[in-house]
């Protein structure tokens, strides 16, 4: 079951890669995320957050998830994917999201492979909730910025949307500590479901918009 999870993400790339109007720079940036989520990986390791798992604070779980899981994740694999990318081609903005893909896709399977001994299915489910949910909301958000605001530099308008993107991710966090601390999937469900289905939502109608 586990295995199969690994390949959920996978999975929804390809799914957003169909609809993408450049495929062929998603699935580039999709392989350089994978590279860049090992990097990711292979750095965070070196902060002991680890350590923070056996606390019965909620908040202390919720910034456990956010740092561990989400914001160290994403901010070392996307600094590592804009490093090679911009060494490629400097067109790397609009396919920061395929980037994210492949980051996450390996970044899950790590912490999939972790907890196989003791698998928590349920918590991983919501866990795959939240980043698909939370990537796709940062790539509505950014395409709907750059599309309506009038900025000579894209960057700004990344940050923004990547600021969109860590909200999602803290509320993602939330549902994960509620679950990890009561074991009720109400609450995860309706957070990472409502940002799941927000996602797929908005970037199904970005794409007939576009």
């Amino acid at each position: 079951m586990t295995v199969l999870l690994i390949l959920i993400l996978p999975l929804v790339f390809v799914l957003y890669a169909v609809f993408s109007k450049d495929a062929s720079g998603t699935f580039t940036a999709y392989i350089i995320g994978l590279l860049a989520g090992l990097i990711a990986l292979i750095i965070n390791s070196f902060f002991p957050l680890a350590g923070m798992v056996n606390s019965a604070s909620f908040w202390v779980q919720v910034f456990r998830f956010f740092l561990d899981y989400f914001l160290l994740n994403s901010i070392f694999a996307l600094a590592a994917f804009f490093l090679i990318s911009f060494s490629i081609s400097g067109e790397v903005l609009d396919t920061a999201a395929s980037a994210l893909f492949g980051s996450f896709s390996v970044i899950f399977a790590n912490i999939a492979f972790q907890s196989i001994n003791t698998p928590v299915i349920t918590e991983l489910v919501f866990l795959l909730l939240i980043i698909t949910g939370s990537i796709l909301i940062l790539d509505c958000v950014f395409n709907i910025l750059i599309s309506t605001l009038t900025i000579s530099f894209d960057f700004p308008v990344f940050l923004i949307a990547f600021v969109v993107l860590l909200l999602c991710f803290f509320l993602g966090s939330v549902a994960l500590a509620s679950f990890y601390l009561t074991s009720s999937s109400i609450t995860a469900l309706a957070i990472s479901g409502g940002l799941c289905v927000v996602g797929i939502i908005s970037n199904v109608i970005l794409t007939r918009l576009s």
